[in-house]
């Protein structure tokens, strides 16, 4: 007990004696700085205010954030409107800072004066013309002469057959009077013994006689039309792309290609709410063609559709003469014109998407094979599509397919995953101006693949039919 209190007061001693920086550097160590304000920074437009603090006693110092950048408090000072002869622009100057920024706006149209139109008349032209008030540019337009508007009064003398005849006619807006030659009529010949009967590839040759003048002569029979069968289409229109078909003469079999127009639907696009932007292209980031204000506005018929990296559905219309965007969510689409319509499928190959929205009837002739692995059915056009065995593909997928490669190839076909487990993908497709009928969201049918320790056993394919 002795030793032990006398370690107790040699080390009270120690203490004692020991100078005051080493009992701080012992209290430093652990973090009990004694700190004191350094320099100090107020916060910027553009940086953020600070302070340092130092230790007293050590090295020791910290940065302190002492308010974040104030950002630019933006004025406006200088404005300068454009004109036809130089750009407009809109200074803006910081009250905190000597920044400054400047707005550019591109030049007006000329402001024309009209300085006096002549209307054209019968034999003279017209002339329109304009200054501009601003810059003194000036404008002209000539219009053409209108022309005589004749009108018949009589027969001076008879055309024959043969030769001219002679006819008074006066303008009916100016009064003047002249006399016109007719052309001669031409023999009127009628067939009565025909030496050679003609084909749709060779001319005949007939004895006839001319019905006004009773000349006789042997004359030259023309070709006969071909008798064309039914049209095969090759390649199917769209609204952007014309198609091509072909058919052939039952007499000579002559086989004749054509390109034709696109014969489908027509799809009209509709404003669900006011005020819907319209776009350059599909995406809110695209510049903004107009504002349609108000609600279930007819903006159109559907040129094309696009899907956007957000995942939204874009139309494309014609609204007032101007190719522009408007987003699904904001748009009712509805379709017209289905009664009458023939949709040629186009077949071909063992790829079945060719067939689908194409007539029923149609479709069924030619795809007609004994034992075939797919189905095709609908009430007039065809609506679904099922593909159960090899030897076909249905948009680009064929059975057997890992599930994984069938979903890149879908993708690239437009068509995007809906949902997907270890059994079953289902995918959308975006609408075409082909469609029948276009979900609130802009699709028009589903793609199901049934799988199988994850490869391709059936594909079904299914229009929206509401």
């Amino acid at each position: 007990m002795k030793n032990y209190t006398r370690f107790l007061l040699l080390a009270v001693l120690v203490l004692a004696f020991l100078p005051a920086a080493a009992l701080a550097g012992s209290a430093c160590d652990t973090g009990n700085h004694t700190l004191t304000m350094g320099d100090f920074k107020y916060p910027t437009c553009t940086e953020d205010g600070y302070y340092m603090e130092e230790c007293t006693l050590c090295d020791y110092a910290r940065l302190v954030v002492n308010g974040e950048a104030l950002g630019h408090d933006w004025e406006q000072t200088e404005t300068h409107p454009a004109s036809c002869l130089n750009e407009g622009y809109v200074r803006y100057e910081c009250t905190q800072c000597e920044e400054f920024r400047e707005e550019t706006f591109p030049k007006t149209d000329h402001t024309w004066m009209d300085m006096g139109t002549t209307y054209p008349d019968c034999t003279n032209d017209g002339l329109e013309k304009a200054e501009c008030s601003t810059c003194g540019e000036q404008w002209e337009h000539k219009t053409p002469a209108l022309g005589h508007s004749f009108k018949f009064v009589g027969t001076v003398m008879k055309a024959t057959c043969t030769k001219k005849g002679i006819k008074e006619v006066v303008c009916e807006a100016c009064g003047h009077s002249e006399h016109q030659e007719t052309e001669a009529t031409g023999h009127n010949y009628e067939y009565v013994n025909y030496i050679k009967e003609p084909t749709c590839t060779k001319e005949g040759k007939a004895d006839a006689v001319c019905k006004t003048c009773g000349k006789e002569a042997t004359r030259t029979v023309e070709k006969l039309p071909h008798a064309w069968g039914e049209w095969t289409v090759t390649k199917r229109a769209t609204r952007t792309e014309k198609g091509t078909r072909s058919h052939v003469c039952e007499m000579c079999g002559k086989k004749e290609k054509q390109s034709y127009e696109y014969e489908g639907s027509i799809i009209n696009i509709y404003t669900t709410r006011g005020q819907v932007n319209l776009r350059k292209g599909p995406s809110t980031s695209k510049a903004k063609v107009t504002t349609v204000e108000k609600k279930n506005t007819l903006v159109g018929e559907m040129i094309s559709a696009e899907m956007d990296k957000k995942g939204n559905v874009w139309y494309q219309v014609e609204y007032k003469n101007r190719k522009c965007w408007i987003m699904a969510e904001y748009a009712q689409a509805e379709v017209t014109q289905l009664e009458g319509i023939v949709r040629y499928p186009s077949a071909g190959g063992k790829e079945l998407s060719g067939y689908f929205l194409s007539t029923l009837e149609e479709a069924l002739l030619m795809a007609e094979v004994e034992g075939a692995p797919f189905t095709l059915s609908g009430d007039e056009f065809v609506t679904e599509i099922e593909l159960t065995g090899e030897g076909h593909t249905l948009c680009g997928v064929k059975i057997g397919d890992k599930a994984k490669d069938a979903q890149k190839q879908l993708e690239k076909k437009g068509f995007v995953l809906f949902s997907d487990d270890d059994y079953e993908y289902t995918f959308e497709r975006i609408c075409t101006p082909d469609a029948l009928s276009i979900s609130d969201k802009g699709f028009d049918a589903t793609l199901t693949l049934t799988l199988e320790d994850g490869k391709v056993t059936g594909i079904l394919l299914e229009a929206y039919t509401n």
